[in-house]
């Protein structure tokens, strides 16, 4: 079974933090790995969003993307 984004996000975060704590990367370099991994999950979350809408619907010629975007405008 695949990883949630968040499952994703929460066991990169603790080998970052654990990377940072024994000085093994800079703090500048833990900021942006940080960074880097908030848009990853974002991203991942957004795919698995798209996955179970088509799993649902299981509509052909359906551009579920723009539907997951403009529910996002709704918010």
């Amino acid at each position: 079974m695949e990883k949630s984004a968040v499952q994703f996000l929460v066991i990169k975060l603790e080998e970052l933090m654990l990377k940072n704590d024994f000085n093994e990367i800079s703090d500048e370099e833990y900021l942006k790995e940080k960074e880097n991994l908030l848009i990853i999950s974002k991203h991942k979350e957004k795919e698995n969003m798209i996955n179970f809408l088509k799993s649902v619907f299981q509509q052909e010629n359906f551009d579920y993307e723009k539907a997951y975007n403009d529910f996002l405008k709704q918010k």
